[in-house]
């Protein structure tokens, strides 16, 4: 809350050079209720040359009191293969491109941190490995695995990593859903390239369309601050079964 009133205080001076204050605000649902609510007068009584900027997952995520206040913008995300083709441009290995596009879900400055992490990759190829487990194995093994994976609470952290599973995962549903249909691979190809084909071999389109659906639920879940257990319990049970071997 304290950053806020420094944002405050500052932003009620006039711009020294420009014509405007700009204030950037990053990911604000992230935001405590104090800081929100610390946020309101601000949004209800702007000075006449303040521009404010605040970016949120959804606007779900979001105090409703400031939604109301707020003009929604929404940023639509890149395909694989325009985020891929940027970060070429910019250097990258085409196929860390390829890997780092499909894990960005369409956003180009996630795809460009992702390109320059070398734990990426293995924590994708984890990722990957867990998911196998989970359609391979029975129902309790994937109790325990939503237990082991939520231990601690709900901090930001943990939602943090938990989204980034559900994307990766979600990834994965997608590129087995089109090859299922004949559609081609998608550039780059996602890491666990024998786990879509499997996927794609042993399912049935409905099977893997019902897969992507519930995936999408719950990472959209997830991003409104779901209970993280409870959101990931439901999943475990839609999810399909694979055959060993």
């Amino acid at each position: 809350m304290e950053q806020v009133r420094q944002l405050q205080r500052q932003l009620a001076l006039a711009p020294f050079e420009g014509r405007w204050r700009l204030a950037l605000l990053l990911r604000f649902h992230e935001a405590n209720p104090s800081a929100a609510n610390a946020l309101l007068k601000t949004l209800e009584e702007p000075a006449s040359q303040v521009v404010l900027l605040l970016t949120a997952r959804t606007p779900e995520a979001v105090l409703p009191t400031i939604v109301s206040r707020c003009e929604l913008i929404s940023l639509r995300t890149l395909t694989p293969a325009e985020v891929a083709e940027g970060l070429i441009g910019r250097g990258v290995d085409p196929v860390q491109a390829g890997l780092a596009a499909n894990l960005a879900g369409g956003r180009p400055g996630r795809a460009i941190r992702l390109s320059t992490d070398e734990r990426a990759l293995s924590r994708r190829a984890q990722i990957v490995s867990d998911l196998l487990a989970l359609l391979e194995g029975q129902l309790g093994e994937r109790f325990r695995y939503v237990e082991k994976m939520t231990r601690g609470g709900e901090s930001g952290e943990r939602r943090e990593k938990s989204l980034e599973v559900l994307e990766t995962w979600l990834a994965l549903w997608r590129e087995a859903m089109h090859r299922s249909f004949g559609a081609s691979p998608a550039i780059g190809g996602p890491a666990g390239d024998g786990l879509v084909e499997k996927i794609a071999r042993c399912l049935g389109p409905e099977q893997i369309v019902s897969a992507v659906e519930a995936t999408q639920r719950t990472l959209e879940d997830v991003s409104k601050n779901a209970n993280l257990r409870l959101a990931f319990e439901a999943l475990m049970l839609e999810m399909p079964v694979l055959n060993r071997g």
